[in-house]
């Protein structure tokens, strides 16, 4: 590790007035692993192979002592405030890697945010109440946190998140999406691809949709809306608690079989076409009103159930 160096920064972009600046260069780097309880993680491209790190604190040199080291073609990077003096301490840090394409990164932090820009690499995320936001990004994503959002612009790749408040939110999308959270909304628009959402209590919105996969929502008390852009390819499941579903087709095709149920003395349904047939069916003890349309002899299907909603169709 390099010597701590005071500077001005007007020659650094920075999130924070720093106390301290530490500079540090890698090479034969594949994988890192960084750690903080509050500090920040932003997360560049660089103009080589090698990787840079610039870590900006406000602590005091007797508080920050970072972990740094590198095994074989593993950089461990760990916040590190020294225990004796803790509870006195306030400050902050912020840690910016600038890195080649391909590398493969895990996060884990307490409070800390984290924001990458126009890299392509895997990224393994778990926070506590940390704020994510990726923005012209290409890769894998695992993504875990308590109460942060998740805010994803001009994505690519495949992500899986789980959170238990926080929101997701993403636009320009092209690939796959898995997210659960505890009463968060999602809420995606210009999505080419798959997704497979579930919610709580929150609302699920998908607008200018390209269906090239399978769309799976699920929500507990909150309201799902899908509005296409394209001639669905997949399977489309929406299943709503106590919450309203809307599917708006915009003049797209309505193919394969649909069903949609209701509970029996709740909820309505309401379409742009006559239903094949109607009946009432039994599952876990309770009534439904189930409602049948096939339109071709396509194996696509579309199935919208609600507890106790209304379920809208839109041609």
């Amino acid at each position: 590790m390099k010597s701590i160096l005071f500077a001005s920064l007007l020659f650094l972009p920075s999130v924070i007035v720093a106390q301290g600046i530490i500079r540090d260069g890698y090479s034969g780097v594949k994988s890192i692993q960084l750690s903080t309880g509050s500090g920040d993680a932003i997360i560049l491209r660089g103009s080589g192979p090698e990787v840079g790190l610039v870590i900006e604190y406000t602590y005091s040199d007797e508080v920050f002592k970072p972990k740094i080291r590198q095994s074989g073609d593993l950089l461990v990077l760990e916040e590190d405030i020294a225990n004796r003096v803790m509870s006195m301490s306030r400050g902050q840090s912020t840690w910016t890697l600038t890195v080649p394409s391909g590398l493969d990164i895990r996060f884990s932090t307490g409070s800390g945010d984290l924001e990458a820009t126009g890299v392509d690499l895997n990224l393994n995320m778990s926070l506590g109440s940390g704020d994510v936001t990726l923005t012209r990004f290409t890769g894998d994503v695992r993504h875990a946190s308590g109460s942060g959002d998740l805010d994803l612009h001009s994505f690519s790749g495949s992500l899986r998140s789980s959170t238990g408040s926080g929101d997701l939110s993403a636009n320009n999308v092209n690939g796959t999406i898995t997210v659960a959270t505890g009463s968060g909304d999602v809420d995606v628009d210009d999505l080419s691809g798959a997704i497979s959402a579930s919610t709580g209590s929150g609302d699920v919105t998908l607008n200018g949709l390209t269906a090239s996969g399978n769309i799976k929502v699920a929500t507990g008390s909150g309201d799902i809306d899908i509005a296409l852009s394209a001639d669905p390819k997949g399977d489309i499941s929406l299943a709503a608690g106590s919450g309203s579903s809307t599917l708006d087709m915009n003049g797209f095709a309505m193919i394969g079989n649909w069903t949609f149920q209701t509970s029996i003395n709740r909820g309505s349904v309401t379409a742009p076409f006559d239903f094949d047939a109607t009946r009432e069916v039994r599952s876990g003890g309770n009534r439904y009103r189930e409602y049948t349309k096939t339109f071709d002899s396509s194996r696509q299907t579309v199935k919208i159930s609600t507890g106790s909603g209304d379920i809208l169709i839109r041609e």
